[in-house]
């Protein structure tokens, strides 16, 4: 989605630049040009970001599925536990939880941005 709004906002400075060249407006084409690359410049940055974030989403997802298959929560004492004990022994509170299933998914700098759990 962000590539085809970016081209869209490329071709908006395109079109401004071919208005400039035609009209014999100089700032125009020279506002034109720069907001095309600037334009197609941030587009690219933005969709090679995304690639790595989710690159890194979907690797965690399946070193924290391990984690989360065997777990069960208990309602009654407000904790989450593996039955097998395994991955873990004994019983945890749900933050606990939490954290250990981002800690074995990847520490919250390698997560993608919004997806990151929060401190205290």
């Amino acid at each position: 989605m962000h590539i085809a709004e970016g081209m869209v906002l490329t071709g908006m400075g395109i079109a401004l630049a071919h208005v400039g060249v035609h009209q014999d407006k100089p700032l125009y084409l020279v506002g034109g040009a720069a907001f095309a690359l600037l334009c197609f410049v941030g587009t690219i940055v933005v969709a090679r970001s995304d690639g790595r974030e989710k690159a890194a989403a979907e690797a965690g997802a399946q070193r924290a599925e391990r984690l989360w298959r065997p777990a069960h929560y208990c309602p009654d004492c407000s904790s989450v536990f593996c039955p097998g004990g395994t991955p873990w022994q004994g019983a945890l509170t749900p933050e606990q939880f939490k954290k250990l299933v981002w800690t074995e998914a990847g520490t919250p700098t390698d997560s993608p941005r919004g997806t990151r759990p929060r401190t205290r």
